[in-house]
């Protein structure tokens, strides 16, 4: 069985003033690292130098490199997990929604269905593509099924892309036979796909026959048992 998307509000980029006074103007900065590499330019070795700053958590804030803007890296301050990165590309030692700055945003959270209870991991990714915008652009959105599955379901997952359509996947286990039955709903297609795994090797996938091969124990067979 494949559920239908949680009940729940989506985790949406937090607004601009979230961005401010965060670990990545370089305040806080307890570490550097550099590293040296040779460049060719016009039948010359140059030096190319990157170096990487560190806060007092000792996480990478800033990449400087020789003749690149910066990139940058904020996290969130509750949970230290990365959001925001991207290029300063206008050069005021911050990241801004609202400039030329190219920046892209990402989160995952455990999430709980506001109708059924259930516990799912969700993650998103956005981007912010148009010049002096705030606002965001998703490119994916996940959901990764934690409780509540299903009688035999070892798995259930939910994918939507950035044009919207969604594609959903579940697994469900027969012990008594080592089989997984894979099945996928995609959106450009009204029949599911599904694939069947006899211990670990696919067999078959929509019940497509495959050629007698030898299983681990040394047997010759055709085709998945059946349930």
């Amino acid at each position: 069985m494949i559920g239908p998307i949680p009940n729940a509000q989506s985790a949406l980029a937090p607004p601009a003033e979230a961005l401010t006074g965060t670990s990545h103007t370089g305040t806080s900065i307890t570490g550097t690292r550099h590293a040296e590499t040779p460049v060719y330019t016009d039948n010359q070795i140059e030096t190319s130098v990157t170096t990487m700053q560190y806060d007092d958590m000792g996480r990478l804030i800033r990449q400087t490199s020789s003749g690149e803007p910066d990139v940058l890296f904020t996290y969130d301050p509750v949970i230290s997990e990365l959001q925001y990165s991207g290029l300063d590309l206008n050069g005021d030692g911050q990241l801004t929604l609202a400039s030329e700055d190219r920046i892209s945003y990402g989160t995952e959270r455990f999430l709980k269905d506001a109708t059924t209870g259930d516990w799912w991991i969700h993650s998103v990714a956005q981007t912010f593509p148009n010049l002096n915008d705030p606002t965001p652009q998703t490119l994916s959105e996940s959901y990764l099924r934690v409780t509540g599955h299903a009688a035999n379901q070892i798995a259930e997952s939910i994918l939507i892309d950035a044009q919207g359509l969604t594609t959903s996947s579940s697994s469900v286990l027969t012990r008594g036979n080592r089989t997984t039955t894979v099945t996928t709903i995609l959106p450009d297609s009204d029949t599911p796909a599904q694939t069947t795994i006899v211990a670990g090797s696919v067999r078959c996938a929509n019940g497509d026959r495959p050629s007698p091969r030898e299983t681990g124990d040394g047997n010759r067979v055709s085709n998945p048992p059946s349930d």
